[in-house]
């Protein structure tokens, strides 16, 4: 396999430099991204008065990229008030990192929803899934092969969630149906739940699930939106654990369906007590000290997040049956019977800005391995 040299000693595969000119095609648009964040943080003194030595930050990680935009180490810095040589930018991140540790050839397979039930049979704690759509032929919860008659599955469930299978991170396409008089389902817009509606704007490879009904720790933080806990998990490339390096808490924006920054939603750090931070960000680093649904409540005055040990454990378990990929954004809720269900595997693109946002670097006392590892995969 043929091999390039960057800047010196760094041997990167074919695989990671196809990622590498990837990552360099779409430089200048993370270079708009962070720009906007940080102009916004510098705009609004979204920050503590702290000194940031940039060179240090840069000579850590110019062993991947020589070509470090500072932007991300300051804006990390500054929103958390916490300087940290260990910050990954997020370029660095999606361009060298994620596809040396994970194996984007099977991502797809491994992050399909439809995939969940089978592969992790031995864990029920998936959404309730009424009706699939698997390369292009419908089936039931039970990957029973079933006719266009698609209403009859339906249960009479006063709300349904339809989302793709494959590629539904940041909310994409995510549609949830109330059911009205007549017992069909209709969307926000209007539009009526049918086969129609289905080929025509999901077209194939998605489901129908019933929708979770929050317990009322998560339902207090934003009463229209599935709240969760994402997980950050690392298996180790030097002893193979899974470790977990962050925690946070997705809240949706008010009147929101979904918790994700990229709609609006803002994120809260949460300790490795299940403990969560005074305050919460949104994906341009402004700060919440008080939930956007309800003022009156403070995250300072928020008690733990129920069942988080409980959490971790199953985060490993799932982290442990994905041999394919060491880093993992898994994403949990407890619904209102207290049982934990995890809505959603990302093995690519996982974002990593809200972490970071609070001052806890992505790998922490792990970062060395990680870098040593990018280094000479071969």
């Amino acid at each position: 396999m043929s091999i390039m040299v960057l800047n010196g000693d760094c041997k990167i595969t074919r695989a990671l430099l196809k990622n590498w000119y990837k990552s360099h095609k779409l430089r200048a648009s993370y270079k708009r991204k962070i720009n906007k964040i940080y102009d916004n943080v510098v705009k609004k003194q979204i920050y503590q008065d702290i000194q940031l030595d940039i060179n240090k930050h840069k000579n850590r990680w110019d062993v991947l990229n020589n070509h470090i935009n500072p932007y991300w180490y300051k804006t990390y810095s500054l929103v958390s008030g916490i300087e940290d040589i260990n910050y990954v930018p997020e370029d660095l991140f999606y361009g060298i990192i994620e596809p040396a540790l994970n194996d984007f050839s099977l991502s797809s397979a491994y992050a399909d929803k439809n995939f969940y039930n089978k592969y992790y049979s031995d864990l029920d704690i998936f959404p309730k899934t009424l009706l699939r759509n698997i390369n292009g032929i419908f089936y039931d919860g039970n990957y029973e092969c079933i006719k266009d008659n698609i209403q009859e599955y339906f249960e009479d469930e006063p709300k349904l969630i339809v989302k793709p299978s494959l590629d539904s991170g940041g909310g994409r396409k995510i549609q949830i149906f109330y059911r009205k008089n007549d017992n069909f389902y209709y969307n926000k817009q209007g539009e009526k739940l049918s086969i129609d509606y289905l080929k025509k704007n999901f077209k194939r490879d998605y489901l129908v699930q019933k929708c979770i009904e929050s317990n009322d720790y998560f339902r207090k933080l934003n009463p229209t939106s599935l709240n969760t806990v994402r997980i950050f998990t690392y298996r180790s490339v030097k002893t193979n654990n899974i470790i977990i390096n962050n925690s946070v808490l997705r809240i949706g924006k008010k009147g929101a369906e979904v918790d994700n920054q990229a709609s609006g939603g803002i994120s809260c750090f949460v300790d490795e007590n299940g403990q969560l931070s005074k305050h919460a960000i949104d994906k341009y680093g402004n700060k919440y000290f008080s939930l956007p649904s309800n003022p009156d409540i403070k995250f300072s005055d928020l008690a733990k997040v129920p069942k988080f040990n409980e959490i971790k454990e199953l985060a490993k378990e799932i982290a442990k049956k994905n041999y394919y990929h060491r880093l993992l954004g898994l994403d949990f809720c407890v619904d209102n019977e207290n049982n934990i269900k995890l809505v959603e595997i990302n093995n690519e693109e996982s974002e990593i800005n809200f972490f970071q946002m609070f001052g806890s670097s992505l790998f922490k006392e792990h970062t060395d391995e990680i870098i040593e590892y990018c280094i000479n995969k071969v």
